[in-house]
C-alpha cells in the first residue's frame, strides 16, 4: 500500500522507491512502482507521464481490468473519450462486472453513442431509462418515456 507523503523537490522515482513496501519478487515490485508512479503523476496533474505508466502497466499486467479502467478514466479526464472507450471495452472483456459496464456506458455517453451506452448499462444490470442515466432529450427524440 502506498503511504501518503508530501512531494517537495524529491524525485518521483525516489518517492516510489522509498515509499513502497518491498514486494515478494522483482516483477511484483515493478508493477507496484508503475502503479505508484501513475498515481503520483495523476495527483501532480502530469497526465502524459501518468499515461506512460499506465501503458507500461498494460504490458506488465495485460489481464488486469483495473489498469484498463484507470487508464480509461485518465484519458476521459483529458477529453480523449474515444481512447477511453477502448480501455473500458478491454476492461469489460477482462471482467464483465457491473462497474466496468458502467464505465463503458459512461464513455459511450461522452462519445454521444447513446444506443451503445444504453446497451452497456443494460448488460451491466442497470436500467438506464428508469434511473435517469440517458438524457431526456434522447428519449424525447426517440419517442420514449421514462415510465
Amino acid at each position: 500500500m502506498l503511504r501518503r507523503v508530501a512531494i517537495t523537490g524529491m524525485s518521483v522515482a525516489l518517492v516510489a522507491q522509498f515509499v513502497l513496501p518491498m514486494s515478494a519478487n522483482a516483477d511484483t515490485r515493478k508493477v507496484d512502482v508503475h502503479r505508484a508512479l501513475a498515481e503520483i503523476y495523476e495527483r501532480m496533474g502530469q497526465a502524459p507521464q501518468a499515461m506512460e505508466q499506465y501503458a507500461a502497466l498494460g504490458m506488465l499486467c495485460p489481464q488486469d481490468s483495473d489498469v484498463q479502467v484507470r487508464f480509461g478514466m485518465l484519458l476521459a479526464r483529458q477529453k480523449e473519450f474515444r481512447l477511453a472507450v477502448q480501455h473500458f471495452r478491454r476492461a469489460v472483456d477482462l471482467a464483465p462486472t457491473q462497474e466496468n459496464y458502467k464505465h463503458l456506458g459512461d464513455g459511450l455517453m461522452w462519445n454521444k453513442d447513446y444506443k451503445g451506452a444504453e446497451e452497456a448499462y443494460e448488460r451491466g444490470g442497470m436500467d438506464p431509462l428508469h434511473k435517469n442515466i440517458l438524457p431526456a432529450q434522447l428519449l424525447k427524440n426517440e419517442g420514449r418515456s421514462r415510465e
